[in-house]
């Protein structure tokens, strides 16, 4: 992956933060799958296409109001890019806050994601992936939100 994997993930969530999906679904491939964990969507759980990921951003707007996913870092991981993330809102009828940490390992190729896979935590998700953090430098990890490269 490079800059413009990075690039294309950081687009993606500031289009679902703005309520923007079929602004999100452009860097998605028509045929994503989008394998949702267990401890998110009750089981295992592997969405399908565009109207799949339509059905995702609906089960999280049907229980939060105020609905976000912002990525504390996106990190190119070689293979894939990898977004810790915060998933937070406030729950329909009490409104009460809320927040789940939880990452998102995205895999693109011809500048569109066609695989997203959630992991609880960043071990299970380098774990999944067969390898281990890269070294932090200015070329792999941009500051979520900020358009900025960390120097």
């Amino acid at each position: 992956m490079g800059a413009e994997e990075v690039e294309l993930t950081r687009r993606a969530y500031a289009a679902f933060n703005r309520g923007d999906l079929d602004g999100a679904l452009q860097h998605l491939d028509p045929e994503i799958e989008w394998r949702m964990s267990p401890t998110f969507a009750r089981s295992a759980r592997v969405f399908h296409g565009h109207n799949g990921v339509r059905e995702v951003y609906a089960l999280f707007h049907e229980s939060l109001d105020e609905f976000r996913a912002d990525p504390s870092e996106v990190i190119d991981a070689g293979e894939a890019v990898v977004a810790p993330v915060t998933i937070s809102g406030r729950l329909r009828g009490s409104g009460e806050a809320v927040s789940y940490e939880l990452v998102q390992v995205w895999s693109v190729r011809d500048r569109r994601a066609y695989q997203l896979d959630v992991y609880q935590d960043l071990d299970e998700a380098w774990s999944a992936l067969g390898t281990t953090p890269p070294a932090r430098s200015s070329e792999s990890i941009s500051e979520a939100g900020t358009g900025l490269e960390n120097k």
